[in-house]
């Protein structure tokens, strides 16, 4: 079993701390309501959280690949080694219409939870479904797609 966890890159997290303080010191300079600033305060700590705590996880096996990205789905979702139709590493740029960071969606490569990595796995199953996940790794993949 092997195990690999992802996070948001740690300059987008550093960023969003240095933009909620500016955005902050802006409002209170500009003589904002009391609410205002409290309504930003609010949704930019929630922002900056949500990027702090974000965690692809992805456990691969002999039988089976589970993976999870807390908070959005915090239980763990299971790809078995026979459900999958077709499956590939490969480097991010190759999925052109799906980049960004976060939970990407495309109508040619389906679901995808992209976090700080180039490598990705792009798994297609027999019911349809498309998923695609960043990968540290590669070899555990390699070993599993064999």
């Amino acid at each position: 079993m092997k195990k690999q966890s992802l996070k948001f890159p740690i300059l987008l997290q550093y960023l969003s701390v240095i933009q909620f303080i500016v955005v902050l010191l802006i409002c209170l300079k500009g003589n904002q309501s009391l609410n205002t600033i409290y309504f930003i305060s609010i949704l930019s700590l929630l922002v900056i959280s949500i990027l702090l705590f974000s965690k692809l996880t992805i456990i691969v096996t002999n039988d089976n690949i589970k993976y999870s990205f807390f908070p959005f789905s915090p239980f763990f979702k299971t790809i078995k080694k026979n459900e999958i139709k077709k499956a590939y590493i490969g480097n991010l740029n190759d999925f052109y219409s799906i980049i960004g960071w976060g939970i990407r969606y495309s109508k040619k490569y389906g679901i995808g939870y992209i976090l700080d990595s180039e490598k990705v796995i792009y798994i297609e199953l027999t019911t349809g479904k498309k998923i695609l996940l960043s990968i540290k790794d590669e070899n555990d993949f390699s070993l599993f797609l064999k």
